[in-house]
């Protein structure tokens, strides 16, 4: 499988690491793709989602396209600037995987 990792504007955070993963032959445990990253990773670096895709857009270069990927998140608000967004998030947050 592969996985790619973008910041999700947060009301409390700022930005909160979320992972979008695409499964290999097997399905994906996410109980234990958490724990492989409570492991392995700080708190503040490891995902406070995850989100199965079919795949992962490329950019024209072969590149994670990551501004397609935060555009496909449910109620993301692609007509406000970056700065923006962040401080007018609202409080809806991001679900807590």
């Amino acid at each position: 499988g592969q996985v790619a990792v973008v910041g999700m504007p947060h009301p409390d955070w700022g930005e909160a690491v979320v992972a979008f993963v695409v499964p290999g032959p097997d399905a994906v445990d996410e109980d234990v793709l958490e724990a492989h990253c409570r492991v392995r990773l700080s708190a503040y670096k490891r995902p406070k989602a995850i989100r199965q895709v079919k795949s992962l857009p490329l950019t024209a270069y072969g590149k994670v396209d990551k501004k397609l990927l935060r555009a496909t998140w449910p109620g993301w608000p692609t007509d406000v600037p970056r700065a923006d967004r962040i401080k007018n998030e609202g409080g809806s947050g991001l679900p807590i995987a």
